[in-house]
């Protein structure tokens, strides 16, 4: 891409959320879809495993699954910052 190119695509993305009233709105179907919601997580539960668990099971299992996700990038992060000291 080049830079006029990439000038004027910050220009519009700023000139769009300037006519952004409601911020919190715009962003909320992608703030309730990524991994740091509960129902992202709630999603990826085994169907056959968790028929039979409450509410409370599948929201602990599903804390379970975003906890190892996170766990797992700060893995990532500390081989990464590792390998960048060495």
């Amino acid at each position: 891409m080049s830079a006029s190119n990439s000038a004027a695509n910050r220009r519009n993305a700023l000139l769009s959320w300037g006519r952004t009233p409601d911020r919190t709105a715009r962003t909320a179907a992608a703030r309730s879809s990524g991994p740091g919601s509960l129902a992202y997580w709630l999603a990826r539960l085994d169907p056959e495993r968790f028929d039979d668990a409450t509410d409370a099971q599948r929201a602990a299992a599903a804390e379970a699954l975003r906890k190892a996700h996170y766990a797992g990038l700060a893995a990532l992060s500390a081989a990464k910052r590792k390998r960048s000291a060495a």
